[in-house]
């Protein structure tokens, strides 16, 4: 005999999951039991873009002086508990100076797709905070 059921393939990165199929056969008033175990191989990889919020944090952004420059982070099958880092620093040929050209110390984030800006409590150059998918 052989026993089928379905998994389903979901879109979350998670640990590799299992669960028991348990069989009893009575025979000549006897039970005899026993059980197997399967385990669902994971196949997510989580995804992160970041870049210019209108086209799902794809591709870099360009900002006039003294605009605000937002940037869109989006995320896809992030683990439960999952956390986000986030760091600005400074790049390219010619670098924008922290605190002469952009301000860490005004870094918000918003996880309402920019309704409500949050700045974290200790201004850093780096904010973690527990991932959820989504693109402000």
């Amino acid at each position: 005999m052989l026993v089928k059921t379905d998994t389903f393939n979901d879109t979350t990165d998670e640990p590799n999951e299992t669960f028991t199929l348990s069989g009893t056969l009575t025979s000549n008033g006897a039970p005899y039991s026993d059980s197997g175990i399967a385990t669902i191989i994971d196949n997510d990889t989580p995804t992160i873009t970041v870049g210019d919020p209108a086209n799902n944090g794809i591709g870099d952004i360009t900002v006039p002086e003294g605009d605000d420059a937002i940037f869109g982070v989006n995320l896809t099958g992030v683990a439960v508990g999952g956390t986000l880092t986030l760091t600005m620093a400074q790049s390219g040929v010619n670098p924008a100076t922290e605190g002469t050209d952009y301000k860490v110390t005004t870094f918000q984030y918003s996880l309402d797709n920019g309704t409500t800006g949050t700045t974290p409590r200790k201004a850093r150059r780096s904010r973690s905070t527990r991932a959820t998918a989504g693109c402000w």
